[in-house]
Formats: structure tokens, sequence, C-alpha cells
């Protein structure tokens, strides 16, 4: 694991709301996310911690109208992506949308799989968590330093 953590200071992750569809046949899973951040210096880009994660779509938008479409490019070496967008970013509150996949996986780290036996003695499958700040980067996309408070609604 990278212990280069710390993303730029560029944005400020306030608020988190994520939204998880969890196919446990195939231990697989479809998330959207939207991080509501304050953009504290002018910026085309943005980093976010991730591990494993495949981001489908991303975009940013603020209560004026302003609407900046992104790509992503894959930093996994440093266990982060970087998204780029079209325009500046400019200075205040706004709110990043990103559509991704991922993978259940096998170990005890982000969000993995484990089984247990029902009350007729089968076994069934469960996905559960480990959310130390650096596992959690391989369930969803966190912009995530250690020395911020941040609030995240998980559904």
């Amino acid at each position: 694991m990278n212990q280069n953590i710390l993303l730029p200071k560029l944005a400020i992750p306030n608020r988190y709301e994520i939204h998880l569809d969890i196919d446990l046949e195939n231990f697989t899973y479809n998330g959207s996310e939207t991080i509501f951040i304050e953009v504290v210096e002018d910026t085309t880009e943005l980093q976010l911690n991730s591990v494993g994660l495949t981001v489908n779509s991303c975009f940013v938008e603020n209560d004026n109208g302003a609407h900046i479409d992104g790509s992503v490019n894959y930093l996994k070496d440093d266990e982060k992506i970087l998204l780029n967008f079209e325009d500046s970013i400019e200075t205040g509150d706004w709110k990043l949308y990103i559509d991704f996949t991922g993978n259940v996986v096998d170990d005890l780290r982000g969000f993995y799989r484990s089984k247990f036996i029902d009350k007729n003695d089968e076994e069934k499958s469960i996905a559960t968590t480990q959310f130390e700040p650096t596992a959690a980067r391989m369930a969803f996309l966190v912009g995530m330093n250690l020395n911020l408070n941040q609030y995240f609604l998980l559904r």
C-alpha cells in the first residue's frame, strides 16, 4: 500500500452521498456518488483516493448552473485517480458527481465478501466492510485527508 495518502488541498470535501447497487451473485456493484466540495483554488483537476474502481463518468456542477464534464486518469501506484475537467472549476461550492463500478473483494479490506449459515443451515453470501481511511478507497472514491472531518451518507 502506498503511504502517500494526502491529496492536494485544491478542494475540501465536506459531505459524501453514496449509493451502491450490489450484485451478490457476481460480487460486483455499481455506485453513484455525490461529493460536496469547497474549491479553494481555481483548478482543472481534482484527485481522489481510489483502488480497484472503474469510473464510468464524472462532472461537477454549482448552484449557478455551471456544469463541467470530466475524464479520469488512473494513478494506480499512488492509489488515486486524477479527474481532468474541460474548463476551470472556480473557487466556491460545487458538487462532484461520479458513477463507478467495483468488485466485492476476497481480502478483508474495503468492501469484501463473507458467508454465514442461515437458520436452515444454508450458506449465504454477504458483503461487509472494513473502512479504515486507507481501506475505504477500495469501496468508493474518497477525497480524504486524515485531519479533516467529513460526513458520509451510504445507501
